[in-house]
């Protein structure tokens, strides 16, 4: 969830970084809001999932909620 500090107005600008536990997969600039990432790249078993949103002028900096991604 991105949020906004005051003003809070328009559209999230800025980076995200999309990890898996501790490590960093990728660092995506933001488009009109929001970033989409997939990835065949991950081993088998459970993967600790967030999205870092880095902030800006306008918006918070926030982190999601883990997902757990399991690789079979």
């Amino acid at each position: 969830m991105v949020l906004a500090a005051s003003p809070g107005l328009g559209t999230p600008t800025g980076s995200v970084t999309i990890n898996d536990g501790s490590t960093a997969l990728t660092t995506m600039t933001l488009g009109v809001g929001s970033a989409t990432f997939s990835t065949t790249k991950l081993a088998k078993g459970a993967h600790s999932i967030t999205a870092v949103y880095h902030g800006s002028a306008d918006f918070l900096s926030s982190t999601s909620t883990v997902v757990t991604e399991t690789i079979n």
